[in-house]
């Protein structure tokens, strides 16, 4: 079961997601970066990279809290390696 957060860590791990979120964001919208995504494929490509990442990161957060995880459970915090743009 996961612990409950106190108000100060709550806002410290909020932080951290929006930190991510920031660096997310710029990977998709940085003009030096946006001659990588020209094509529907590319950009999609890079949207779901995001949103796997973001959603890797929430998983991360919760089970690092969850005093009863399984050491079996260590394969779901992996971050699958981002693939360059095509």
């Amino acid at each position: 079961m996961v612990r409950r957060m106190s108000q100060e860590e709550r806002e410290a791990l909020r932080a951290e997601f929006l930190k991510r979120a920031a660096v997310e964001f710029e990977a998709m919208f940085d003009p030096e970066g946006q001659q990588s995504l020209q094509t529907l494929d590319q950009r999609e490509h890079r949207a779901i990279e995001l949103a796997q990442g973001m959603g890797q990161l929430a998983l991360e957060q919760h089970l690092r809290r969850d005093g009863a995880r399984r050491s079996s459970d260590r394969f779901a915090t992996r971050r699958p390696r981002r693939r360059s743009s095509r």
